[in-house]
This record gives C-alpha cells, structure tokens and sequence, in this order.
C-alpha cells in the first residue's frame, strides 16, 4: 500500500485561507456562526469575528483560537492576516495537523 507523501499540496486540502475567509465576508466585524463548514471536514464550527477565529475541532474539547491581525495595502485597503497559536507567525494559511491548525513552519515545513 502506498502512502501520500507529506506536501504543502497534500497539507492544502484541508488548510484554513484567511484570503477565502475574507472574501466570503466572514470577517467582516460582528461574531458569525458557522456549522460543519463542508471545505474543511475537521471542523465541527468555526466563529469568525473581525480579530478572532475561534475552531471547535471533531474529537477535540477546548476550541483552537487563531488571531486575525490587518496591514494596510499600498493603495488603500486593508489585508487580513492568520497568526499561528503555536509561534504566533503571521501567515495567509494554516495547515491542519498536530491536533489543530499551525503554519507550515511549526509543521516541518514540508
């Protein structure tokens, strides 16, 4: 049997986009809900708020909270920013593994 070698390819199946999440409008200020979200099957529910993602992870009891942080764009705008809740690295997505979502440095970088 083979197994699927560990890639940033294979990592980004299941990884969490900030750019996708904002231009869905889910960060756009006040707390949203959402449930069983079908683009990442780890994830029971994810509240979105402006400077907060907070995940509630199939198996896991204490939900996974994620910082969203903005810099503003040269000509005008604002563009959001993930930090990792292991090394605090200020990334555009997270990789699913080690029992939550972290940057592709705190994975190994593969």
């Amino acid at each position: 049997m083979m197994h699927e070698r560990l890639t940033v390819e294979t990592l980004g199946r299941d990884a969490l986009d900030v750019r996708q999440l904002n231009r869905e409008g889910l960060l756009a200020g006040d707390w949203v809900t959402v449930r069983q979200p079908f683009r990442w099957p780890s994830i029971v529910a994810m509240h979105i708020a402006r400077y907060r993602v907070q995940l509630l992870l199939r198996g896991h009891s204490a939900p996974q909270n994620i910082q969203v942080s903005w810099t503003p764009c040269h000509f005008g705008g604002l563009r959001p920013w993930l930090h990792c809740p292991h090394c605090q690295r200020r990334v555009a997505r997270l990789f699913r593994g080690l029992g939550g979502y972290f940057c592709r440095a705190c994975l190994g970088n593969p």
